[in-house]
């Protein structure tokens, strides 16, 4: 069947194709008993002949059709048409461009590209609430309305979108592994995606990771010249072009773009992050300084690592690091807080200093304070929990975001110190139940014994936590 502008479906009728490629094609149409404008996406050929998935994509079509958001394109109805019984999906009509033309275009400033990913995630938030994965998120599939909001499109179709000619990063693409289904862009496609793996939500915010970081740099994190080396980048190499984003938003960034899905963020903790730019975008004034190659102390390196994964599995420990001035110890230490950041670890920092008489706690009070500036409120609360006035002693600022936090138990001198270690090990416990940490604690030579004190509390317990603490 040719379909034709003025012709008549059902009730719609079309009006201009506005789309056509390996997934089919979508017409502007107008809904002759509602009189408002629609999309019409007819899938392609290799699914219209093939009735078990196409029974699947109406049913998947049904499911979106209930998800109800300002930031999600409204499926209306499922039809066929008269002629031949072929498919189509009824859409709400967005007049606008998608993201992906406006990217090409030009590059959104730095509020708006905040703003666009925000609703994105929104959308996505909202999807997974319903069990609702989309599987193809990526630029072509985002919508810049003429009043400047998104539409997120095509939610939980692309699982049965067929394109047996994807040869591009902006294609969809389904092949067979294992007897499963992998089905996505291979670009914007996650590891777990990229093996034939289950796949769930954490898939999706993967992909809205690659498409922030092109929101914000212009440029992809993983591409390369060719799909397989693209594909190839996502499973192995660390995300580039790093060095044009704002530095604040890095361990954001590195977490959504994490190999392991476990260590991703959820779309209500990446959206509380991403709203605390939009209400405070001088924290993003500041960009990433480049990495540098890394060259020598191989064999130590090598040891770093394997103390990291070992972290990441729930078994912590403390290493010390020594050595005289200028053998390699701070880049050592750089290189392996980069990466763990890179693979999903919430990496904190606390210095000593060379004070007489100096505050007590100093390095775990500036890890305390780094920990609020690097976490969304809701996360960071969940994990003060009911220790939140003993970890207040040490963070007072924490009294300031959160008003809830009750005045701290009079205990007598001899059981205060106690009952604040154990506090503060519950708290290090509940945070690193979200994701693993390193946690750097520099020049202990120097520490003060209240912070040595806590230290040997604290390491008695590292064992069973994945928390790794390096003291140099």
């Amino acid at each position: 069947m040719t379909l034709e502008a003025g012709q008549q479906l059902l009730h719609y009728r079309l009006i201009e194709k506005i789309g056509e490629g390996g997934m089919g094609i979508v017409w502007k149409a107008e809904d002759t008993k509602l009189h408002r404008p629609v999309a019409l996406k007819f899938p392609a050929s290799g699914l219209q002949n093939d009735a078990t998935a196409l029974a699947r994509l109406c049913r998947e079509a049904k499911s979106a059709a209930a998800l109800d958001h300002p930031y999600i394109c409204k499926v209306y109805d499922i039809g066929e048409t008269d002629e031949d019984a072929r498919a189509f999906i009824a859409m709400e009509y967005v007049d606008g461009e998608t993201l992906a033309s406006r990217l090409e275009r030009e590059r959104p400033s730095l509020a708006e590209a905040l703003r666009i990913a925000v609703e994105v995630v929104e959308a996505l938030e909202k999807a997974h609430e319903k069990k609702i994965v989309h599987r193809d998120l990526k630029p072509a599939n985002v919508m810049i309305g003429r009043d400047r909001h998104v539409k997120v499109t095509d939610f939980g179709l692309a699982k049965e979108v067929y394109n047996e000619s994807a040869d591009s990063e902006t294609a969809t693409l389904e092949g067979v592994t294992r007897g499963d289904h992998i089905v996505g862009t291979p670009g914007y496609m996650s590891p777990e995606q990229l093996r034939g793996d289950a796949i769930d939500g954490r898939s999706d915010l993967f992909a809205f990771g690659v498409v922030l970081h092109e929101l914000l740099t212009g440029t992809h994190p993983f591409r390369r010249s060719s799909v397989p080396e693209t594909m190839a980048a996502i499973l192995n190499e660390a995300p580039s072009g790093n060095e044009n984003l704002p530095a604040a938003i890095q361990p954001l960034l590195d977490r959504l773009l994490s190999k392991d899905a476990k260590a991703r963020p959820s779309p209500e903790e990446t959206r509380s992050e991403l709203q605390r730019f939009v209400e405070r975008p001088e924290l993003l004034r500041a960009v990433a300084a480049p990495r540098r190659p890394f060259v020598g102390r191989e064999s130590e390196l090598s040891e770093l690592r394997a103390h990291v994964e070992r972290a990441r599995s729930g078994i912590g420990n403390l290493v010390l690091i020594g050595g005289e001035p200028g053998v390699g110890k701070t880049r050592l230490i750089e290189e392996i807080l980069s990466e763990a950041g890179e693979h999903g670890f919430l990496v904190l920092k606390g210095h000593c200093y060379e004070l007489e008489g100096g505050q007590p706690y100093l390095p775990w009070v500036e890890s305390f304070d780094l920990a609020m500036r690097l976490l969304p409120a809701d996360r960071l609360r969940e994990a003060l929990g009911a220790d939140a006035a003993e970890v207040a002693k040490l963070a007072p600022a924490l009294r300031g975001t959160y008003e809830d936090i009750p005045k701290p138990i009079e205990l007598p001198p001899e059981q205060q110190q106690r009952f604040l270690f154990n506090s503060l090990r519950a708290f290090i416990e509940r945070l690193s139940g979200r994701a693993p940490i390193v946690w750097l604690l520099d020049d202990l030579h120097w520490a003060d014994d209240s912070s040595l004190a806590l230290l040997q509390h604290l390491v008695q317990c590292l064992a069973e936590l994945p928390v790794l603490i390096l003291g140099t």
